[in-house]
């Protein structure tokens, strides 16, 4: 999970301290076949308290979400790090050369700045995560805008992952911006994560 961790993204956050165990327990026991290794990454913006902070991956499910309940979700100048959370996923995590599958959940509400450095910094990461096969599935929060929903479907294709949102009957967050599209289905997040990990595995 790479997690946008400022302010706006508190709800967020509060779900994942409180449901991810279950969720990643759940996910093991649908795959008893595999190993599964969880890690975290979370990012700000610069200037804040940090603008990365991560753990590696893991099969031990229990210290990963020991390390989210010591996160705060605030501050959260603009523009927010989204390319040094996704370089530090990308680049800095030790994902397996043999791993069957490789996900990340991009979890966040604002775009990366709208600068020539930070759009050749996400070109760079986007095509990394693509050549270690690593999947990119954006899950847009509350306070997603349109030109974020467009730039997240873009990361999700180019790396063959998948473009997800939080609706209203999530309860998780504030208000969320109807997706464009002319139907979808709606489901748990947990149901849909769950799905996902599994559709990508087997």
């Amino acid at each position: 999970f790479v997690v946008d961790a400022t302010g706006s993204m508190d709800d967020e956050i509060d779900y994942l301290e409180e449901e991810l165990k279950d969720l990643m327990q759940k996910t093991k026991d649908s795959l008893s076949l595999f190993s599964l290794n969880l890690s975290a990454v979370f990012y700000k913006s610069e200037g804040d308290d940090f603008v990365t902070r991560k753990s590696n991956f893991s099969e031990d499910l229990t210290s990963t979400i020991d390390f989210i309940k010591t996160i705060n979700a605030d501050g959260g100048r603009s523009p927010e790090a989204v390319e040094s959370g996704l370089e530090c996923a990308v680049n800095e995590l030790t994902w397996r050369d043999n791993a069957l599958t490789k996900i990340i959940f991009l979890v966040l509400d604002e775009p990366p700045a709208d600068e020539d450095a930070i759009i050749e910094r996400m070109h760079k990461v986007i095509q990394e995560a693509a050549r270690k096969g690593i999947r990119i599935v954006p899950v847009a929060c509350s306070g997603t805008d349109k030109s974020t929903e467009y730039l997240m479907r873009t990361i999700a294709l180019a790396t063959n992952g998948t473009y997800v949102f939080l609706t209203d009957d999530s309860g998780i967050g504030y208000s969320h911006m109807k997706p464009t599209t002319d139907e979808y289905e709606v489901e748990t997040f947990n149901d849909l994560i769950i799905r996902l990990v599994n559709q990508y595995t087997k």
